[in-house]
């Protein structure tokens, strides 16, 4: 018998794809006109005579970037837990399809993330993905981003404003590392895991994947 011959799993982790990937559309739409409104404030505020005092175009100028800002970061939020959420899912259902879903569940569901995408290609294909490569990096840093999101924790706040603007300038760092990083992990894993295990359908299919939103404008564009 064929080893996949009688493949065929009820799953979900592809909906996760589609929502994560359908956040990073928007968060990359939103996040050059965000940037462009910061820019027309920070010139605004250098260019007059009392920063303290503003002209009202300044408070034209946040009327319409507050609303952007907070959906832009709320699709950088749902994106990278949906990310996370994908690669969770795929990897224990991966394990179940060629381990059985008893031994998944006794003795893989409890590794933790990294571990699961370390231990149970090995286990399924004697190779491992490479701990030097850019899938496993963008696995640890989605991790890492995942985790600080859903455990967050409160820190005090100190309106030095230096202090603060350090904060801000840091905070959107992160924001832009973390939606690029979901993207070169939806790019890299699963092309890694299908050099390691060329032939198991689920593989196969994850990495003919398109993003459904970009693909669907293409078609309504289209005419179709």
């Amino acid at each position: 018998m064929e080893r996949f011959e009688t493949y065929s799993r009820l799953g979900g982790d592809d909906r996760f794809r589609w929502i994560a990937e359908s956040n990073l559309d928007t968060f990359e739409k939103i996040n050059p006109k965000v940037q462009k409104l910061w820019d027309d404030i920070s010139s605004l505020l250098s260019n007059c005579d009392d920063p303290e005092n503003p002209p009202p175009e300044y408070y034209s100028l946040h009327i319409e970037l507050d609303p952007l800002e907070e959906t832009r970061d709320q699709s950088c939020i749902i994106a990278v837990v949906f990310t996370a959420m994908y690669f969770e899912a795929f990897i224990y259902d991966y394990a179940a399809s060629c381990l059985g879903d008893k031994y998944s569940k006794d003795h893989l569901d409890k590794l933790d993330f990294i571990s699961k995408w370390l231990v149970i290609p090995k286990l399924i294909t004697g190779k491992e993905i490479s701990k030097s490569g850019q899938a496993y990096e963008s696995l640890k840093r989605l991790h890492k981003d995942r985790n600080s999101l859903v455990h967050l924790k409160s820190r005090e706040m100190n309106f030095d404003s230096e202090e603060m603007a350090n904060f801000l300038n840091a905070r959107e760092q992160d924001i832009q590392e973390s939606t690029k990083n979901c993207r070169k992990a939806l790019k890299h894993v699963i092309q890694e895991l299908l050099v390691i295990d060329p032939d198991h359908p689920k593989v196969m299919l994850a990495s003919q994947s398109r993003n459904k939103s970009k693909h669907s404008d293409a078609v309504n564009g289209a005419g179709v």
